[in-house]
């Protein structure tokens, strides 16, 4: 599957990249948001798998992005938590 080069998400253009699966591996990880440079890392396993389990993934690190951006933090209500995701 193709991914694109970046997303944007609010005023934040994310980029996405392929990890190396053995770095993935390494860190137990299939994908990471990385705020300092506004990169999502996939595992290219998952990339290369496509369908449900990609779109999970990259789902979920826009979540991570979504909860940066927004300034988010465990002191946020569910109703901070829904509107900025869903805004987003």
């Amino acid at each position: 599957m193709q991914l694109p080069k970046s997303i944007k998400l609010g005023h934040f253009d994310i980029k996405i990249k392929e990890l190396e699966p053995e770095l993935a591996a390494s860190n137990n990880e299939e994908g990471s948001f990385h705020c300092n440079t506004r990169t999502i890392y996939i595992d290219r396993d998952i990339i290369e798998k496509g369908g449900p389990d990609l779109v999970c993934c990259l789902i979920h690190e826009l979540f991570h992005a979504s909860f940066y951006k927004n300034n988010l933090n465990h002191h946020s209500s569910e109703e901070d938590l829904v509107n900025s995701f869903s805004n987003d």
